[in-house]
Order: structure tokens, then sequence, then C-alpha cells
């Protein structure tokens, strides 16, 4: 794991940058893939940016079905490539924005086309927990946090 690497924290202007494409995997973006997925494990997140460890690539880790073992977990350009209509209440914290969660609304089922640690192209169909977590990373790499996003309120006690 690179020693330089650490989660950055909101406020930090870091987190509204737009990252840029990577076009593709080399040692280097899989050395950091495979370093943000340390990260990621120790923190007790379920996914992690790129942006979130001050490196605006559009790339995120995460452990989501579909994903090749023994590589990093790694979706590179991803892109929602399909959303559903359906939306359904999506409590979400963030390893950037420690202790603060938030309910927003989210589309129930994506499919994400990206690269994988191969390169190869690939395309995962998701829903509930891991479609959130795929939308809550690629709005990280879009430069938006959970907290731009309109919180569904809570029902009174």
């Amino acid at each position: 794991m690179r020693p330089d690497l650490g989660i950055v924290q909101h406020p930090s202007p870091v987190l509204r940058r737009v990252s840029r494409r990577v076009g593709g995997p080399d040692r280097a973006v899989l050395a950091l893939a495979a370093a943000m997925a340390g990260i990621m494990e120790e923190a007790g997140g379920l996914g992690l940016a790129a942006i979130q460890v001050g490196v605006p690539l559009r790339l995120f880790v995460a452990r989501l079905p579909g994903l090749p073992a023994g590589l990093p977990p790694v979706l590179i350009d991803p892109e929602i490539a399909w959303a559903s209509p359906e939306t359904r209440p999506s409590p979400e914290g963030c390893l950037s924005i420690p202790g603060g969660r938030v309910v927003i609304e989210r589309h129930r089922e994506v499919h994400v086309a990206f690269l994988g640690a191969d390169g190869a192209p690939a395309r995962l169909a998701l829903s509930g927990l891991q479609a959130a977590i795929a939308q809550h990373e690629i709005d990280h790499l879009d430069g938006r946090l959970v907290i731009d996003r309109p919180a569904i309120p809570r029902p009174a006690a």
C-alpha cells in the first residue's frame, strides 16, 4: 500500500473535482486499485473512489458480485449505462464524511459499463445495496457527495 494514500475528508475541495478518464489499466493503476482496496477494507467501507484518496482518476473499488476474484475489485471508467425508473430509499454513509449518514433516493437497479482490472470491457447488472454503492462511487467521480442529494426526511418517532 502506498504510504502517502489516506482518505480525504470533507470539506476538502479535492472531493469536488471531476475525475479524468483512465483509458485502461496499467501497472500504476492496478497498484493504486490494490492499495485502495486495502484502505477500503481497513476502514470498513463498501466502496472507495480514487478521488477519495486524492487521485482524480475515474475508478473505484468495491466488493460487488460479478467481479473476478484474485484481481483488485476495480471498475475503471465506470458509467451508468441504464438506470431503472424505480427508486428506493438508500441509507448511506461515506468514508470521507465520518459520522454523517443520510437517507436519499437511489435507482433500484443500474447497469454499469466499465473496464475491469484485465482491461476488458465489462458490464454489471446491480440492484439494491450494490446499485446504491455503484451510484455513490460514480457520484464521487463526478465531484458530487451524498450530502449534495436531497435527504429523505426521517419519520417522526
